[in-house]
């Protein structure tokens, strides 16, 4: 597990989180961010990429917004090349199957992802 940090939101690495992160949300819940939504983005943020808690309360807000745009949000993914949507979809498998939580539900992470990212399911690794 890595060491919980400050995350720098101007560095690239941060954006990928935040991305990854922004993704589970939507796959996680359909509505406005519930808090048991939160807390299990909380944990990946600092399981997955050591996000501090004071980092996270950051994280959160704007991951949290995204309920009224959730549909803008989808979209925006959607617009993206599909060998980048492949990647963002492996990257929150490879999560979901170390998260004790997230790995019983790998069948309907798998058929949300597809849904969000406009993917095949046999698409995702």
């Amino acid at each position: 597990m890595p060491e919980s940090m400050p995350i720098d939101f101007d560095r690239p690495e941060a954006d990928q989180a935040a991305e990854i992160l922004l993704l589970l949300r939507l796959v996680l819940n359909d509505g406005a961010a519930n808090e048991q939504t939160l807390a299990v983005i909380r944990r990946v943020g600092l399981r997955a990429f050591g996000i501090s808690a004071p980092s996270m309360a950051r994280l959160e807000a704007l991951i949290a917004s995204y309920g009224i745009e959730q549909a803008e949000a989808g979209a925006e993914f959607r617009s993206r090349p599909r060998a980048e949507r492949r990647r963002l979809a492996a990257a929150l498998l490879t999560i979901g199957r170390c998260d004790e939580a997230l790995k019983g539900r790998e069948g309907r992470l798998r058929g949300r992802l597809a849904a969000l990212l406009d993917l095949e399911e046999a698409e995702l690794k």
